[in-house]
């Protein structure tokens, strides 16, 4: 039986090592950011603070997803799990210490967001299991 849902379309990613490092830091930092921001929005209101739980839940899932790859090995990822991923990747742009790290940041981004844009222009990048 395959892990995989019959009709959904899957993605195909790879990052290299260094994409995957500065990835994994950028989703920790931006984690541990949205985390202390949980803390600051308990006074704020239900409805605030549960959105900012949600945001922080996501950067967390996000790092979790990030742990699971491995360099230069091409894995399927459906559009529900890449889209989290691509946007806290983006919150943690502004988190890199260099101009290599970011260079390495943006370029895992950019393979992302050209996976998500080629399946909103029709194009056959998606892959279907």
């Amino acid at each position: 039986m395959s892990m995989f849902k019959v009709g959904r379309s899957y993605y195909s990613v790879s990052f290299d090592r260094e994409e995957l490092r500065v990835i994994r830091i950028a989703c920790a930092a931006v984690a541990a950011r949205e985390q202390s921001a949980v803390d600051e929005a308990a006074g704020a209101g239900l409805n605030e603070y549960a959105e900012q739980v949600k945001m922080a839940n996501l950067a967390v899932v996000a790092g979790n997803l990030a742990a699971l790859f491995k360099p230069g090995q091409e894995i399927l990822i459906e559009r529900e799990d890449l889209e989290p991923l691509a946007e806290v990747i983006r919150k943690g742009c502004d988190t890199m210490p260099g101009e290599e790290e970011a260079a390495s940041l943006y370029r895992g981004l950019n393979r992302i967001e050209t996976l998500l844009a080629a399946n909103e222009a029709g194009t056959p990048q998606p892959r279907k299991r």
